[in-house]
């Protein structure tokens, strides 16, 4: 299933992808280096897919489904929870005994919310909106994926979409070594000149 189309579609091409994954780590067996290596991809993409809905997703069901704001804010706890469940599990190699638990809870935390946006909230706004707008939201999904983040970052959190605007991209936390250069380039910034003292 190729990426395209409208919102729903794109959402769910991601929905599969990150299954896909999933099975992955579900066919091999605790320990394993590789379940490891497709949890950080499923991390990946999933950190995209959520900044991408928190973006443009959930502001579109405020606006146009009934009862919108209570469908967004449920979607968004669930996005909390797994977010930190995440954050997590960045810690942990394969072969840690935590790795199995956080894995399983992500998988779990992912497959309801996958259904209950699939089974509810795509329906809904699908009848919400004109096919132009959702083709039209299908492009703004797909461009915010492009610039989002990659790491979840639970501590700094205003919803992962806080790094976006409608009008398109715009960061708004630095993190990792962007933070340190930001602090390092501060320290050497020049300072300013005290004022003249007044002439007696």
């Amino acid at each position: 299933m190729g990426h395209g189309g409208n919102v729903i579609d794109e959402l769910v091409t991601d929905h599969r992808e990150v299954e896909e994954l999933f099975g992955k780590i579900e066919a091999l067996p605790p320990g394993h280096k590789d379940r490891k290596v497709y949890a950080d991809q499923a991390v990946i993409e999933l950190v995209r897919h959520s900044v991408a809905e928190e973006a443009y997703l959930y502001p579109a069901v405020r606006e146009h489904v009934p009862g919108g704001d209570a469908l967004a804010d449920r979607e968004l706890e669930d996005h909390a929870t797994a977010e930190q469940t995440m954050k997590d599990l960045e810690g942990c190699d394969a072969d840690d005994a935590e790795f199995d638990r956080l894995i399983g809870s992500l998988m779990s935390e992912i497959r309801e919310h996958v259904a209950d946006e699939e089974r509810n909230l795509f329906p809904k706004l699908r009848a919400a909106c004109s096919t132009e707008e959702l083709d039209r939201l299908g492009e703004k999904v797909r461009q915010a994926k492009k610039t989002a983040p990659t790491r979840p970052h639970p501590a700094a959190r205003n919803g992962l979409g806080a790094a976006f605007c409608h009008d398109g991209p715009r960061p708004v936390r630095v993190t990792g070594t962007a933070a340190q250069r930001s602090r390092r380039s501060a320290s050497r910034a020049p300072r300013p000149e005290p004022p003249a003292r007044p002439s007696e």
